[in-house]
């Protein structure tokens, strides 16, 4: 838990592939995530919140089917989910709120989310039944 230090930098391009929590909440962190973060197979929970992070969500998710946790709110991220998204089949909580993304969220349909929060982005098009079941949808 490397929450709340000040932080002023990019998120290390290696990290430790064998991770399975990884909280950088409350920094000053930059640019985007690495790709390392894809090597983290046994990853369940990541909290990048909060922090200066822009650009597109890198599309690293494809093999995080541990992932229960996945806080991304109030950054600077733009543009389109990525597909990898879709593959995060154990995800129940997913926080993007407070971001600039765009496009649809059909690629969340199906995924077993509990919370979901995309509140303050510009995402377009039709919400897809089955997230507008979710208890904690915002």
């Amino acid at each position: 838990d490397l929450s709340g230090n000040k932080i002023h930098d990019t998120i290390p391009y290696q990290l430790p592939p064998n991770l399975t929590s990884l909280n950088l909440a409350g920094n000053n962190l930059t640019g985007n995530l690495p790709y390392s973060i894809a090597l983290m197979v046994s990853l369940n929970y990541l909290n990048v919140s909060n922090n200066a992070l822009s650009m597109s969500i890198a599309d690293v998710f494809a093999n995080h089917s541990r992932l229960d946790t996945l806080d991304l709110s109030f950054n600077n991220f733009s543009g389109d989910l990525p597909p990898s998204f879709g593959s995060l089949s154990s995800l129940s909580s997913l926080f993007l709120q407070k971001n600039q993304l765009t496009g649809s969220l059909s690629v969340l349909d199906g995924l077993p989310l509990d919370n979901l929060n995309v509140a303050n982005n510009n995402f377009s098009g039709w919400i897809p039944h089955e997230l507008k079941s979710i208890n904690n949808f915002k």
